[in-house]
């Protein structure tokens, strides 16, 4: 059997006040993945046959919590990669609290 994609996703999503990578993270695959419906995952009978590979961008990639950001996929075999990217500002001049913005790109292929 040969892997073969099926569908590339991007999402992008922020935390706001907390200044947490990992919520951010989280929000990005959220908004990717609630894009679109797979109706193909209807006809797949072992969702051991699906893979679904997160890419995603933020300023401080080591502070991702990897686990958090998978247990939001529903199905499939699941991996992640964190780099840099995405954008780190200021909430308010003057002020240390950051607003976070991360970017995801999701690519679910399946083994046909």
């Amino acid at each position: 059997m040969a892997r073969k994609g099926f569908v590339l996703e991007l999402g992008s999503g922020a935390d706001l006040r907390g200044g947490d990578s990992t919520k951010a993270a989280v929000r990005a695959v959220e908004d990717a993945i609630y894009r679109g419906s797979l109706y193909v995952l209807d006809y797949v009978e072992d969702f051991e046959k699906v893979f679904v590979e997160i890419t995603v961008a933020v300023p401080r990639p080591e502070t991702v919590r990897t686990d958090e950001v998978l247990q939001v996929l529903p199905v499939g075999q699941k991996s992640i990669r964190v780099v840099d990217g995405g954008l780190a500002v200021r909430y308010r001049d003057g002020e240390s609290e950051e607003v976070i913005v991360a970017n995801a790109a999701v690519r679910v292929s399946l083994d046909v």
